[in-house]
């Protein structure tokens, strides 16, 4: 069996194993519990907060120049079952896109209320919770190494088939690449209290602010991240890690890594039941993601995404090409005569610092272009668009404003 073959067989048993689970007993998620998993199973895995996630529902302050849909699917042996869904589109240094995630708790008979400390037990079975929320989200990159984004969410909910609550948030989020180093901020479902119906209680959205920092080694990625909540005014702390197999030793695969993160939530102990798990695999322009992981009250859980990149290519008028150069590989570094290439393209980059610069190639020798620009040259006010192709070698196309 070859790898392809292994690896759909992998996402197809645990797609099934998690979309057969039913509901064991009553369980369900609050909206906030809801909102904390709008972003993608990387995330998940690695423990991190959404503050370097690029996934839609993540920081809309990421920008990765590439078009892309997003499909997650979350399950738990307690009934719940949340569908995150999106898409996002580049166009020069901009990039917009939508969300939607969809919660379904099931049928239930016993449900502690969210605003009321009480037990109410049902004679009838009813259906607990069901959630939904849009998204709408704008980014804006000035330069490679910054960008920021903002989002507006419009969040429904229905409870037990009596209560209704609707509500209006925003995110907002800041990204900066200082060299190798990845920084983000994030503030999360800032917006009014909201109320359910028939009840005069008000309660807080679950606002929330996040700061993340990543930092690649080989094929080793780490990152930290902290969040602070001001309902109760503590501060929860993750760390993750990415490693990633050498592309040599996956082919016919793209990629392939594994993960797993540590959550340390305030005001308890370390235990196992903070360590989340996951892996990925990419074939061709394709990304299968799983996680493995606790969710607060609502047990473990499973967390599979799948994410597109379409490769298209926007047309230019041929008035703003600049330059267009092609860069050879041998043995997986640069030619010789690649070197005075990237020099002249350097030269001109400086010269005219606001050029958008199209890097199209297969990624591990787009990775190594990239580096030559923002290491050595120290070019972060360029904007690169990266476009990924099965090829050798690596062509560069510089455009004017």
């Amino acid at each position: 069996m070859n790898l392809r073959r292994l690896a759909g067989f992998v996402f197809f048993a645990f797609f099934c194993a998690a979309a057969a689970i039913s509901p064991s007993e009553a369980a369900g998620l609050t909206v906030a519990d809801a909102l904390k998993l709008s972003g993608s199973a990387r995330a998940d895995a690695m423990g991190s907060s959404t503050a370097l996630d690029y996934a839609p529902g993540g920081n809309p302050a990421i920008f990765d120049g590439a078009d892309t849909a997003y499909f997650k699917f979350h399950a738990s042996p307690l009934g719940v079952r949340v569908l995150n869904a999106g898409g996002k589109y580049a166009f020069g240094r901009f990039t917009a896109g939508a969300w939607l995630l969809s919660q379904d708790a099931g049928d239930v008979d016993i449900h502690r209320l969210p605003f009321e400390d009480v037990v109410t037990e049902m004679i009838y079975t009813q259906k607990l919770q069901s959630d939904t929320i849009v998204s709408g989200f704008f980014g804006w990159a000035p330069t490679r190494a910054a960008s920021a984004g903002v989002a507006l969410k419009y969040i429904t909910t229905s409870l037990l088939g009596q209560y209704s609550l609707s509500a209006v948030a925003a995110d907002a989020g800041l990204f900066w690449r200082p060299g190798r180093m990845a920084v983000a901020a994030l503030a999360r479902n800032v917006g009014p209290a909201a109320g359910y119906s028939d009840s005069p209680a008000k309660f807080p959205l679950p606002t929330s602010y996040s700061l993340g920092a990543a930092y690649p080694f080989a094929n080793f990625l780490a990152q930290i991240s902290a969040d602070y909540s001001p309902a109760d005014a503590k501060v929860s702390y993750t760390a993750g890690g990415e490693y990633r197999i050498p592309d040599e030793k996956i082919y016919p695969l793209n990629s392939m890594a594994f993960r797993a993160g540590m959550r340390f939530p305030p005001g308890r102990n370390v235990s196992p039941e903070n360590i989340s798990l996951g892996f990925a695999m990419g074939f061709s322009n394709a990304l299968m993601e799983y996680a493995f992981l606790p969710v607060d009250d609502a047990g473990y859980s499973h967390h599979i995404g799948i994410s597109y990149r379409f490769a298209h290519k926007t047309v230019v008028p041929e008035s703003r090409i600049m330059q267009v150069e092609r860069i050879k590989f041998v043995d997986g570094e640069f030619e010789e005569a690649s070197f005075k290439k990237l020099e002249d393209i350097a030269m001109t980059l400086k010269e005219n610092s606001r050029c958008t610069v199209r890097v199209e190639g297969h990624f591990e020798f787009v990775d190594k272009v990239l580096d030559y620009f923002v290491r050595v040259e120290r070019l972060s006010d360029a904007m690169f668009v990266i476009a990924e192709k099965e090829t050798d070698w690596v062509d560069i196309t510089l455009i004017g404003q």
